[in-house]
């Protein structure tokens, strides 16, 4: 029994349809997907300093910070030091774990979520951070203002000579 031609040129254009249905449908589904996957995607990234708003945290070069970058109370550099995201922000009172010089108190702390790992960015209030991945606060000493970070974030070595900061 041979094929009439006509059905024959009816299944491939069948066939055609629901590969471009699939195709369609596939390409829906992956860009309906993307924003859910965004933060996941986030998470598993190499630590790197986020980009904070220039007016809440002014920026100093990769790996060095002196003390003109903390005019007040809240000033905050992000920054990379020996591979690994470090924040360096001036709070209004000495602290164990601080190092201070005069009236400038300065804290340094991960810039990674103790939650699960996301890089933390500086909070619009411009007196701490938040987790843009699962909104985590934390005061600019570290300390957990809003879950679900159950731990302040880790706290560095930090100490002061002349006017250069140093960190580790």
């Amino acid at each position: 029994m041979t094929q009439n031609p006509e059905q024959v040129t009816d299944n491939q254009h069948t066939a055609a349809r629901r590969t471009t249905l699939k195709l369609v449908g596939g390409a829906a589904l992956l860009t309906g997907c993307a924003p859910m996957m965004q933060p996941m995607m986030k998470a598993d990234m190499p630590a790197a300093a986020p980009a904070p708003d220039a007016a809440l945290a002014p920026a100093a070069p990769t790996g060095a910070a002196t003390l003109s970058a903390f005019p007040a109370v809240g000033s905050t550099v992000f920054l990379q030091q020996a591979g690994k995201g470090v924040v360096i922000a001036r709070i209004a009172d000495a602290e164990a774990g601080t190092a201070s010089s005069g009236d400038i108190h300065l804290i340094a702390l991960s810039d990674r979520c103790t939650h699960l790992g996301c890089g933390i960015e500086a909070a619009r209030t411009g007196m701490g951070y938040s987790c843009p991945c699962h909104g985590s606060a934390f005061t600019l000493s570290g300390e957990v203002v809003k879950g679900p970070a159950a731990r302040p974030l880790d706290r560095l070595a930090i100490r002061i000579e002349g006017d250069q900061v140093f960190v580790g």
